[in-house]
């Protein structure tokens, strides 16, 4: 205060004395009164001059686009046309199968594996849940193949088995995707394990993910003509792309999808169509429809912008869109007899449903599922069979389980061969209601009309029943 007035506003701060004498008091000559109603007005002014230095941004609202974060960038220019909340970290799920076939692409590029190598399918590999190809353990699989089941069917255990392949352990190959998502200046970005199953620490941005996105594409085009297929079918097993933009959304031609409960809906999405790609990172979306319909509009919006030379996509753009192609069809993958009778015939823990189908299993399903996993193939004559709770059966063989019980013992196959019957079928003894014996595809109960999978048991003839008192001792305990 200088001579009873403020220094910014002159407004009388004090009694002031005129010439004659006379002193004067003026409202709201309060000073803490007067700064109480300066500082709101001076905090606006400090508002308006900070937003006039900087320049509007493309994206200023939330609510544009249903989902968590989201990117637009064209390609063909490296130009960014829209961002949304892209350094927020979430889980990058399925998408991370982008780095995965980075490194596999470029180990072939290298001259370290080759499409025709014959990957071998280890018990960790087929045992990974999930989505999955279906993989046999002990079984030996294409390299080539296992990229389309990565691409296309979203394999989990496809990129376990490529890892070993390439690096001879998933743990050495994940080290090299963080030295290459740094490479790529995904500095935001860690990943845990091969396939993007939830994991702590896991996690990604849009914008590396675009970063990544970009990469790919222009170091490895060619696998455009794998992300891009509608179906693959392996043994006899056809499963259709994630990526439901294919065939539905003109020019889309790649790339992956993605979803674990903690990131939501996740889609890299890529199309072209002229000269121009774009490329549509979304994020976190609630559900596979808003995925799908965000990503359609981002794309068409994006079209017509680079159409026009915008260099951003404008909130308005965003909210007057109308999607002129109708709702995308639900995915339907095989869930029948033909997918059921192809996971019988694999063996190892991963046989079965997926993690995601076991939350709605009763109980005694995930029960029976469980007593098939441990099973192990290929069982030797004489071998202990293990149920239940894993233990093995106190009776180890049919002979020592049915001496002095009168029971009469089935004869081996080469006996049954011997008494001119080519039968290979046999029924068990000594605990018929708790062992089971495996002969070939079938398996046969002696207590039982029918088996456990409910073929019915093979009949056998009289000479088949009758032993021959010297072959007791070297019949094997199961036929």
């Amino acid at each position: 205060m200088v001579d009873g007035f403020c220094i910014c506003c002159r407004h009388p701060m004090g009694p002031h004395r005129y010439r004659d004498g006379r002193v004067l008091r003026y409202r709201g000559n309060d000073r803490r009164l007067h700064m109480r109603m300066k500082w709101p007005f001076g905090i606006l002014v400090l508002l308006v001059g900070m937003t006039a230095q900087f320049p509007a941004v493309a994206w200023s609202s939330t609510c544009a686009v249903n989902t968590r974060a989201a990117m637009v960038i064209n390609v063909s220019t490296g130009r960014t046309l829209l961002e949304h909340s892209a350094d927020t970290p979430i889980p990058p799920a399925s998408i991370t199968k982008v780095l995965t076939l980075y490194l596999v692409f470029e180990a072939i590029e290298e001259g370290r594996a080759h499409l025709r190598n014959a990957v071998f399918i280890s018990q960790k590999a087929a045992g990974t849940g999930g989505s999955r190809m279906i993989l046999h353990p002990g079984t030996e699989v294409l390299l080539e193949e296992l990229i389309k089941g990565m691409a296309v069917d979203s394999g989990n255990d496809a990129c376990v088995a490529a890892a070993e392949h390439i690096a001879g352990s998933e743990a050495v190959f994940v080290a090299q995707m963080n030295r290459k998502a740094h490479e790529l200046g995904m500095y935001n970005s860690h990943f845990i394990n091969t396939n993007g199953l939830p994991a702590k620490g896991q996690v990604t941005t849009a914008r590396d993910m675009a970063k990544l996105s970009q990469a790919y594409l222009r170091r490895f085009p060619e696998s455009l003509r794998i992300h891009s297929l509608q179906t693959y079918t392996f043994n006899g097993v056809t499963q259709h792309n994630r990526n439901r933009l294919l065939g539905h959304c003109p020019g889309v031609d790649g790339i992956k999808t993605g979803w674990i409960a903690a990131s939501g809906y996740n889609l890299l999405a890529t199309a072209k169509r002229g000269d121009t790609r774009l490329l549509v990172v979304v994020l976190g979306a609630p559900n596979p429809a808003a995925r799908l319909g965000e990503t359609r509009k981002l794309l068409e919006v994006g079209f017509h912008k680079a159409a026009t030379g915008a260099s951003v996509i404008e909130l308005a753009d965003l909210a007057n869109y109308e999607d002129p192609y109708g709702p995308v069809p639900a995915i339907k993958q095989p869930h029948g007899k033909s997918r059921k009778a192809f996971a019988k015939r694999s063996s190892g823990k991963g046989t079965g449903p997926s993690a995601r189908q076991q939350a709605h299993l009763t109980k005694k399903q995930r029960q029976q599922h469980s007593q098939v996993a441990t099973a192990k193939p290929n069982r030797p004559a004489g071998s202990v069979t293990r149920v239940g709770n894993g233990k093995p059966d106190k009776h180890k063989h049919q002979m020592q389980a049915s001496k002095g019980a009168g029971t009469k013992l089935q004869p081996s196959i080469k006996a049954s061969a011997k008494a001119g019957n080519g039968s290979k079928s046999g029924a068990s003894s000594g605990d018929p209601k708790r062992v089971k014996k495996k002969t070939g595809n079938s398996q046969s109960n002696a207590a039982h009309p029918k088996t456990s999978n409910g073929d019915h048991r093979d009949k056998t003839t009289d000479t088949q029943k009758k032993v021959n008192p010297q072959a007791k001792k070297h019949s094997p305990a199961n036929t």
